[in-house]
């Protein structure tokens, strides 16, 4: 059976959104203990060209990470496409058994795919040292790429899962 890839980015986007929107004044599991969560101005994404993720703090990779997820987010919420070429998908985040956490659908007439892709890739290497340095634990679960199609004048993804 297919299932809308639209709909499950909207469940993972719920699901992320959740913890912090109904857990204020609670901590995020995957937020460092007792520090805040604003993004940090020396790990900023603008200036992440030549920042050794190594050398950053736990905190700062929180925030980098975070930042980086909002900013990706925001860049491919406008989905609209007129034909299937326009529409794309690529991995998101690092399984700490490897494998991405997830897939995004994008469409490229309303974003620069280059953009999406490096500011991708920076994610990843941020989300895959976060995992990294927290100890992070992955259900090893494989990740179906998605099929990407513009339907009803939107990019959307449907998989066998």
């Amino acid at each position: 059976m297919r299932q809308p890839i639209k709909c499950i980015c909207a469940l993972v986007i719920t699901l992320t959104f959740f913890q912090g929107a109904c857990g204020e004044g609670e901590q995020d599991d995957r937020s460092p203990a007792g520090n805040a969560a604003s993004p940090s101005p020396s790990a900023s994404p603008a200036s992440t060209g030549g920042i050794d993720l190594d050398s950053l703090s736990q905190q700062e990779l929180f925030n980098l990470r975070r930042t980086l997820d909002q900013e990706i987010k925001n860049q491919i919420s406008n989905k609209a496409c007129s034909n299937d070429s326009q529409c794309r998908s690529i991995a998101f985040g690092e399984k700490s058994c490897g494998g991405p956490d997830s897939y995004l659908v994008y469409s490229t007439q309303q974003t620069d795919a280059s953009q999406v892709e490096s500011k991708v890739a920076l994610y990843n290497r941020v989300d895959k040292r976060w995992d990294e340095v927290r100890g992070g634990v992955s259900d090893c679960r494989f990740i179906e790429e998605p099929r990407v199609e513009c339907m009803a004048s939107a990019c959307a993804g449907t998989t066998n899962q």
